[in-house]
């Protein structure tokens, strides 16, 4: 069971359509999933002090790749996560590796190279990242690139 500790946890719980008591306030969930904006401050207090992972997985089985929203055009630049330029859709590892498609997680600041139709996956080639390279060369490794 969890309880709200405030006014701005309880909205949080009927914005996500948590199954709350009649006062709004306590509620009992399991899920396979993480409420960002919820969590995200519990995460850090653990990983700071502690140096310890949250929500970590034990495997990489599935990734939330980006689709385009709409038909991009070269030299667009995508405005992430929530955006409208992309959409997520989960799909498997063995996937995204295979077709090297962008996660959405990496669009925020990439530049269109290659014009993509609305509903086609977004490839890691049809972009420019703008990222730090630590992440770009992360991911090359995660696909096999480097």
């Amino acid at each position: 069971m969890i309880k709200t500790q405030n006014q701005y946890v309880k909205i949080f719980f009927k914005d996500y359509g948590m199954v709350t008591d009649s006062s709004g306030s306590y509620s009992a969930i399991w899920r396979p999933y993480h409420y960002i904006g919820l969590e995200l401050a519990q995460s850090i207090y653990v990983i700071a002090p502690d140096q310890k992972a949250t929500g970590q997985t034990a495997n990489y089985n599935a990734d939330v790749a980006a689709y385009a929203k709409k038909d991009l055009k070269v030299g667009e630049r995508l405005d992430g996560e929530g955006g409208f330029c992309a959409r997520g859709k989960l799909i498997t590892s063995k996937k995204s590796k295979e077709e090297k498609i962008l996660p959405l997680g990496l669009t925020d600041g990439a530049i269109v190279k290659k014009a993509i139709n609305k509903d086609q996956s977004i490839k890691l080639d049809d972009v420019e990242l703008n990222l730090p390279e630590d992440v770009v060369k992360a991911r090359q490794y995660q696909y096999n690139l480097i």
